[in-house]
């Protein structure tokens, strides 16, 4: 399990009172968040950077947001605040060349 390979701190874990029992907190402070964790981070990331891009300054909207870990690649990239911010659809596709995740699009049905 990829939780053992982080070195977990079962009580920082517990004391962060994380609500998916995938997310947890490695030894030197670094958060790795699942589920409702990290819809809840994105939420704070959106806050933080009030609804803006942080490439092109461009007001985005909730549902349009992308929220881009700075580093770490796709494996064992933490989510902590300082590793995280919003861009834009357009900026978070130049950053990647490719992005794997997307909002899903409302069907016109």
């Amino acid at each position: 399990m990829t939780r053992k390979r982080h070195q977990v701190d079962q009580q920082a874990t517990d004391a962060a009172r994380l609500q998916d029992p995938r997310s947890y907190v490695r030894h030197d402070g670094c958060q790795f968040l699942f589920g409702e964790d990290i819809r809840n981070r994105r939420q704070e990331v959106f806050l933080r950077d009030e609804g803006r891009c942080q490439k092109c300054r461009m007001r985005v909207s909730y549902v349009e947001a992308h929220m881009h870990h700075k580093q770490g690649g796709l494996v064992g990239r933490c989510s902590c605040m300082h590793n995280l911010e919003i861009l834009c659809p357009n900026c978070h596709r130049a950053e990647h060349g490719q992005v794997k995740w997307q909002q899903p699009t409302p069907s016109n049905t």
